[in-house]
């Protein structure tokens, strides 16, 4: 039997990975409401780009000492269980379920890996009517460690067995970018201009990816799969 990191491979599949939460889904609006909301029924009030960073650049361990909140545990679960809440409005970036799509017809295989919830984030997948494009999601609750760990990547490689050299990852954050590079493949930053007040450009770039791209359009030139502008919409449910 292989070890986690002996991957048993397809010789010449190639498969996606793509992280969920700002890159095919615009959650990190919701992401900060969710964290903002929480803090406030814990006592406390910031400013929102302080909300930001440490949303999406602190350990919500050292937001609980900073701030002095008194019980962590059901400040993170609180964090946890408004975004789930909020989840229900959140779109899929333009063009990124065609984009799943034609990864199909063109013979990759795809997997999502997120530190989030499966509880937040199937809902969502069903919603948009995509899982059927989809080889694996896993999850947080998958692993022992996420990302910028690699064990999620070297699972998802074994799910769907490819080998680093055939798989790129895809995501909006430097975890995504280092879990990635710790594993071998191929790293890919989704920058839109949207994501920038939460994930700086400059900060994705010192992370070294091997591509950075802005729109799923990019995605598609970098993957060879033809012109995005001749397909068809995908029939996504947006409520």
């Amino acid at each position: 039997m292989p070890t986690l990191h002996q991957h048993t491979t397809s010789q010449d599949t190639r498969g996606v990975l793509f992280d969920f939460d700002g890159t095919l889904g615009a959650s990190l609006p919701a992401w900060t409401d969710a964290f903002d909301a929480a803090l406030r029924e814990h006592g406390v009030t910031l400013p929102h780009e302080t909300v930001i960073h440490h949303c999406f650049n602190t350990c919500p361990d050292e937001v609980v000492r900073t701030h002095a909140i008194a019980d962590g545990v059901k400040f993170k679960q609180r964090c946890w269980e408004n975004a789930t809440e909020r989840m229900s409005d959140v779109p899929p970036y333009p063009q990124a379920p065609e984009t799943l799509s034609a990864l199909r017809e063109h013979g990759f295989k795809i997997a999502i890996v997120t530190n989030s919830r499966r509880t937040a984030i199937e809902p969502v997948l069903s919603r948009w009517r995509i899982e059927h494009l989809l080889d694996a999601v896993l999850t947080i609750e998958d692993v022992s460690h996420g990302k910028p760990d690699s064990e999620m990547i070297h699972h998802a490689l074994n799910r769907l067995n490819i080998s680093p050299s055939h798989a790129y990852i895809v995501g909006d954050s430097k975890s995504d970018i280092i879990a990635g590079k710790r594993a071998g493949i191929k790293t890919i930053a989704f920058s839109p201009q949207d994501n920038w007040k939460y994930h700086a450009l400059e900060a994705l770039r010192l992370s070294e990816p091997s591509h950075v791209i802005h729109s799923f359009a990019d995605l598609w030139e970098i993957l060879g799969l033809g012109n995005i502008n001749k397909v068809p919409t995908f029939p996504y449910r947006a409520d």
